[in-house]
């Protein structure tokens, strides 16, 4: 991270600055000064094209607030209601409102006896605390009423600050104590203070009591490892967890502190202060600590006094109150990016993440692609590093303990190809890439820390290589073949293998370039020595292991192999920082240590230290020379190409560097960025500076491309921008600036001045392959052929060459200039130039070439050709069209390009990804191709559509496909109709197939629509009959009411095909049905059961209909009914079991006190042969309890009437008179025998009474 001052701001009338306020939210800034001086500034809004993000702007507002007279000492914003709150030195508090544009004063509030020492906001804005010197504490409303208000006497207060919940306020005082209240004013307690004693537990004063809290800042916006920090005057900062840590982190700053400050995320703690003891030795210090406690960047501030600081919200600035002036510090934070492929690569800081984000270890990475000006974010495990070079990037991943113990990883632990492990899985807001290893170690563990993964990506993020090391792996370079990863004193390097341009993925989506004929990949460990020993290079021991399939197919094969070498050397020597060339590899140690390695032998070739810290290093574009930014951000650049043993430095130095970047076709030529200026050099000298900000990413052909990361991070740390995988945002202009070098700037002038001709000589005395190429596209657009071929030889340009050969031998200059119009991408006038010279033809080939076929059609549709000559490029340029949209998802416009070609298979594939049912069934009217016509046949068909799949399929000649399907749509009358139309006899044989398919499957009652569909009623009866018996076999507790349904249903198909037989074909039915006879005479042998159903269709019916009736006449009290209803079924033993019978006849009976007939009932129940031996004997032991109590006599009471055929008296309940053997009908409504036949009427059945569908929905038993 480097820090370094941008710009400063004179308070007017050398007014002293007293505090200084940002709102985080709104951007303006507040300054309080002397004599009441308040002013509130503000930025223009920055816009990234024109002036970068945090360089320095012209201010939007600068509005002085009248209305304090003494100083203005406190300054508070409220973020949430957008308010100012201020207090001067006499103890006036102000709140100010923003209105139309401007601040106004809104209330006022003066006490008049004591001095505001400190006021703060609670988080949510809605309550303010205010600290006077005598000790008054005030708590307030938003809307300015007084909540409560509190007198601490036994303390002199110096500030407060709220809890993030608004629940405590803590109060730092004089006497080296800060106390804790609730937010009802209630003491709670006291904040340990174990800084008083120094940060190493002791005084540095000697008098504790005299050490004072001179701030306390507590963060508020997220959660972070210490978010409460206690500023005293003995220079100590105290970093708790919360207010009861009773061992916070002791920080010794060595200044005496003015004033803290966390940013807007929590990752730096800004601390203010003074060093030095005397006036003359006063140094103004701003130093900047991690939430740990690190140091992380220390910034000198010129003046006497600075007094206070406040961070804008991005946390790329910081303001800074010091003596008469405000200045403005710039942030360059250290990010986690590379480019390659014109793709720009970023890891956005996990700490700008926490406000909305719940991805966990997850790091969220940026692919930004500059051509297609659109993203793709992809969320990485545990990403350490990353590196790009060429067409690729690789990231380096590690794992953690609680990943080891998932079951997914106890999974990829077993696991031995890599890239079928690398997954792309899109989760809530957006899609998360996990990054598995290629090959595991066996003997290894994923809880080990030195676990790191390398996955080699393309420019979208997709997977193409990884591998597995067992290295904590913390600095990371890519070259074309290799990727180099270091850790603290190892190195590896990997020879990666990239796909071919015919590599195809395989079915799940992941890249298998592992697994192919180009070879393995390998893998090679140096342990860098500090004390090199070539010997030990060559003879040193190796080891290594080998990554195969659970099934040991060894479908990819990775060896590693690791060199052990003697070392002996510092053990806190590390490696800080690593660069990578086609020709070589540089390390640079903490000590200042260089060491350069020769690829592809990886031999060492030299060895030399350097009295600085290394914190980046850079190789130029032929491994000549080696620029180095030290911790310092001092830059310095060594020779390489010297034999010494010792580093030969240039003479050159620049300060304040944090970037830099080597031209890739000039060794000498480089661009730095210093603070915030953009400088170009060659052969170490300055060419020109501007002003910029960005992140240089190429200095190739004389341009310097800068990305401006900053912009780029905070727009996509908004919630918009993390919720969507792939974005289409700004222009890529916001973020990508192009700065030409001075030479190239004067070489366009030159040749524009003075033309192709004279500027040759300047570009032969500044010689570089850009200017050449400038002077060829010169010398093309004045149609100087021959000066543009002798440029084009020095581009090395052959396809150029060619071009201008043939161009000069065109025999007219406007053909030539459509030509050079066409070669330099200008289109539409060459197309102006060809029309001009009547040469359409030409046009119509130009628009070819390029892909417009829009303008092709057009042309051809234009007056000054005939129609209907052109027939075949019209079709040719509708097609290709239709091309273009169907391939940019557009179906419907690339179905009217296809009609018009009459391209119908393509039409009919975009209907069908339209689901246009209508446009394919006027299609089935056109087209005659059998495939196409099959092709929308299947279509039709599994989409439901039967009728128009069978029409398809006709029209095909595919008849056995048209009844497959009428089979398949359960379309069985169509089926049927269809056989007896083409005159088709296997009909049968494929409903027998269906059937048996749905037997299969146990679906019954499919069967038995299938089969009465068509109008195969035997077959349908003998399925329900088999429906009824497996029902009978179990023990399923059905209601009885669905077995009289079932039977109901054999009735009814059986009334159903009799109906329905019309007077034209009666003889065939009698036919048919002496042929069912015999049918059924055949099935009788199998199954008795159907025979009887088609005898009595209707007899299991009305079995069950008695037997259900005698049930609700015996719950409904008529106990007579109920038992001469259970007498009927006597008859119906065949369909239902004579246990059951026999017992509800017993039960009747009894409730009649007609013993005689349940005597008889439970003689036939002990005779049943089908009852088990013990139920028989619990049926006698209940008869005779009964009997022995009541005799088996008729009952006195028993009703009695006359035989109306022979006139004998007999019971009523009789069904068959015992003189005459006359057997009487059954009432279906009582269940009584009809005696008088003149007394019974007989309903006619109605057909659309009973509706077999709803039957056989509302059958339970499926």
């Amino acid at each position: 991270m480097l820090i370094y001052l941008s710009k400063k701001i004179a308070v007017p009338n050398q007014r002293k600055v007293r505090s200084i306020a940002w709102s985080q939210e709104h951007g303006f800034i507040a300054c309080g000064a002397g004599n009441g001086l308040l002013k509130v500034l503000k930025l223009d809004t920055w816009e990234v094209k024109s002036s970068n993000l945090n360089l320095p702007k012209n201010l939007s507002m600068n509005q002085t607030l009248e209305g304090h007279n003494g100083d203005v000492i406190s300054i508070v914003w409220n973020e949430r209601y957008e308010k100012l709150t201020s207090s001067d030195s006499n103890g006036l508090i102000i709140v100010w409102m923003l209105y139309k544009g401007s601040w106004y004063e809104e209330m006022v509030n003066n006490r008049n006896r004591s001095v505001v020492i400190g006021m703060c906001w609670s988080s949510d804005g809605l309550k303010i605390c205010i600290v006077y010197e005598d000790g008054a504490v005030i708590v307030g409303s938003v809307d300015g009423n007084r909540l409560w208000g509190k007198e601490i006497k036994s303390i002199k207060l110096t500030c407060v600050q709220w809890s993030p919940d608004g629940r405590l306020i803590l109060f730092g005082s004089t006497t080296s104590q800060a106390h804790i209240y609730d937010q009802i004013g209630n003491y709670v307690g006291k904040v340990p203070l174990p800084g008083v004693n120094g940060a190493h537990g002791r005084s540095i004063t000697g008098f504790v009591d005299s050490i004072q809290v001179v701030d306390i800042k507590w963060f508020s916006n997220g959660n972070i490892a210490n978010s409460l920090a206690i500023g005293l005057s003995n220079g100590v900062i105290q970093l708790m967890k919360n207010e009861c840590d009773d061992n916070p982190l002791l920080i010794d700053t060595k200044m005496t502190i003015t004033s803290l400050s966390w940013n807007y995320f929590g990752t730096y703690l800004a601390v203010t202060g003074k060093s030095g003891t005397t006036d003359e030795s006063t140094t103004n210090w701003v130093k900047f600590y991690d939430p740990i406690g690190t140091l992380v960047q220390s910034l000198k501030v010129p003046g006497k006094d600075i007094v206070s600081c406040a961070w804008e919200k991005e946390g790329l600035r910081i303001a800074l109150g010091v003596d008469y002036y405000i200045f403005f510090a710039n942030i360059r934070p250290d990010y986690l990016w590379s480019y390659f492929a014109n793709t720009m690569i970023v890891a956005l800081p996990r700490d700008m993440k926490t406000l909305d984000s719940s991805s966990g270890p997850n790091d969220t990475v940026i692919f930004y692609n500059f051509n297609s000006n659109s993203r793709q974010i992809k969320n990485i495990k545990n990403l350490k590093c990353l590196a790009a070079y060429g067409q690729y990037c690789v990231f380096a991943t590690g794992f953690d303990d609680t990943e080891s113990s998932s079951p997914l990883h106890r999974k990829l632990r077993s696991a031995s190809s890599s890239i079928q492990g690398n997954k792309l899985n899109f989760n809530g807001q957006s899609d998360e890439l996990l990054l598995s290893p290629t090959s595991l170690n066996q003997s290894s563990s994923l809880a080990n820390v030195n676990h790191t993964s390398l996955v080699l990506c393309n420019s979208i993020g997709a997977p193409i290589d990884s591998v597995n090391i067992d290295l904590a792996v913390n600095f990371i370079a890519i070259n074309s073949t290799r990727v180099i990863a270091a850790s603290t004193d190892t190195f590896v390097v990997w020879s990666f293998k990239v796909p071919s341009r015919g590599h195809n993925n395989d079915n799940s989506g992941h890249v298998s370039s592992l697994a192919n004929p180009f070879g393995t990949s390998s893998l090679s460990s140096l342990s860098s020595s500090w004390n090199y020993n070539q010997s030990l290079m060559d003879g040193g021991s190796s080891s290594g292991f080998d990554d195969r399939d659970e099934d040991r197919s060894n479908q990819k094969f990775v060896k590693i192999d690791t060199i052990h070498l003697n070392l002996t050397g510092s053990d806190e020597e590390q490696i800080v920082c690593i660069t990578l060339s086609e020709r070589s590899l540089v390390l640079a140690t903490d000590n200042g240590n260089i060491f350069i390695y020769l690829l592809p032998e990886l031999s060492l070739s030299q060895k030399f230290s350097i009295d600085c810290k290394p914190k980046s290093i850079y190789l130029n574009c032929d491994s000549s020379r080696l620029a180095i930014i030290d911790s310092f951000s001092l830059l310095t650049i060594i020779d390489l190409d010297a034999t010494t043993t010792k580093a030969s430095i240039l003479d050159f130095e620049k300060k304040d560097v944090w970037d830099f970047c080597w031209s890739t076709e000039n060794s000498d030529a480089f661009a730095i960025t210093e603070k915030s200026k953009l400088i170009v050099y060659s052969n170490l000298e300055a060419d020109e500076s501007i002003t910029s900000n960005g992140n240089i990413v190429e200095f190739k052909d004389l341009v310097v491309k800068m990305v401006l990361i900053d912009g780029l991070v905070i727009e996509s740390c908004s919630t918009s921008s993390r919720t969507n995988q792939d974005l289409t945002s700004k222009s890529s202009d916001s973020y990508l600036v192009e700065h030409e070098t001075k030479l190239l700037r004067e070489a366009k002038e030159i040749l524009k001045k003075v033309g192709p001709v004279e500027g040759t000589s300047f570009i032969e005395e500044h010689s570089h392959p850009k200017l050449w190429r400038l002077l060829s596209e010169s010398s093309l657009e004045s149609l100087d052929f021959k000066n543009a071929e002798l440029a084009l030889v020095r581009c090395k340009d052959h396809k150029g060459i060619q071009f201008a050969k043939r161009v000069s031998k065109l025999p007219s200059q406007d053909l030539q200039r459509a030509e050079v119009y066409a070669f330099f991408g200008l289109f539409d006038e060459a197309e102006k130039v060809y029309l001009n010279c009547d040469r359409q033809d030409l046009a119509i080939s130009l628009r070819k070439m390029i892909g417009d076929w829009s303008r092709v059609v057009k042309l051809i549709e234009s007056d000054q050709i005939g129609p209907g000559s052109n027939d075949a490029e019209m079709r040719e340029a509708l097609k290709n069209l239709g091309d273009y949209c169907y391939d940019s998802h557009l179906w419907s416009d690339a179905a009217g390009y296809y009609e018009q070609c009459s391209d119908w298979f393509q039409l009919f594939k975009c209907f069908t990804l339209m689901e246009n049912y209508d446009g394919l069934r006027r299609l089935s009217n056109d087209i005659e191709s059998p495939s196409l016509l099959e092709q929308l046949g299947w279509i039709f068909e599994s989409s439901g559509l039967c009728s128009d799949a069978v029409k398809a399929y006709q029209k095909a000649s595919r008849l056995d496909s048209a009844l497959k399907c009428c089979v398949n749509l359960n379309e069985w009358r169509m089926a049927i109709t269809l056989a007896e139309e083409r005159q088709i006899t296997d009909i049968d044989a494929l409903m027998t197939q269906y059937a048996n398919h749905l037997l299969s499957k146990e679906r019954y009652i499919d069967i038995v629509e299938l089969y009465r569909k068509a109008n195969r009623i035997d077959d349908a009866c003998e399925m329900l009959i088999k429906i009824i018996d497996k029902v009978k076999s179990s023990s399923l507790n059905l209601p009885i009411i669905n077995m009289k349904k079932a039977y109901t249903l054999i009735g009814l198909l059986y009334e159903q095909y009799h109906s329905a037989t019309t007077a034209n074909d009666r003889r065939v039915n009698t036919l048919n049905a002496l042929l069912i006879d015999d049918h059924l005479a055949t099935v009788d042998l199998r199954n008795n059961n159907l025979n009887k159903a088609f005898d009595q269709p209707w007899k299991g019916a009305e079995a069950y209909h008695f037997y259900i009736s005698a049930q609700r006449q015996l719950y409904a009290g008529y106990y007579d009914s109920a038992m001469k209803t259970s007498l009927n079924l006597i008859d119906y033993d065949d369909f239902i079991d004579p246990e059951d019978i026999y017992s509800l006849i017993a039960i009747t009976s009894i409730t009649n006190s007609n013993y005689y007939i349940a005597s008889k009932a439970f003689i036939k129940l002990e005779s049943l042969e089908s009852i088990p031996e013990e139920r028989r004997l619990s049926y006698q032991d209940l008869a005779i309890s009964i009997f022995t109590v009541n005799q088996p006599k008729e009952s006195k009471n028993l009703t009695r009437s006359e035989c109306t055929y022979c006139e004998t008296m007999i019971a009523d309940w009789s069904t068959i008179c015992p003189s005459c053997n006359v057997k009487f009908p059954i009432c279906v409504a009582s269940g009584k025998p009809i005696m008088d036949a003149n007394q019974q009427w007989t309903s006619v059945m109605f057909e659309d009474r009973f509706k077999l569908s709803h039957i056989l929905n509302q059958y339970l038993y499926t």
